[in-house]
């Protein structure tokens, strides 16, 4: 259960990254901290 809601989490996480909010409100908005969002905004350039 806590694998889904962490995918769940990283999926909205990309989200917004698609819309250009920051790494720091992303981390306010979702329980990700700063250096997991660096890695998907990395993944999301490739």
């Amino acid at each position: 259960m806590e694998k889904g809601i962490a995918e769940a989490e990283r999926n909205f996480a990309k989200k917004l990254l698609d819309r250009n909010y920051s790494d720091e409100e992303i981390s306010e908005l979702t329980s990700l901290d700063l250096k997991e969002i660096s890695i998907l905004r990395k993944s999301l350039k490739n």
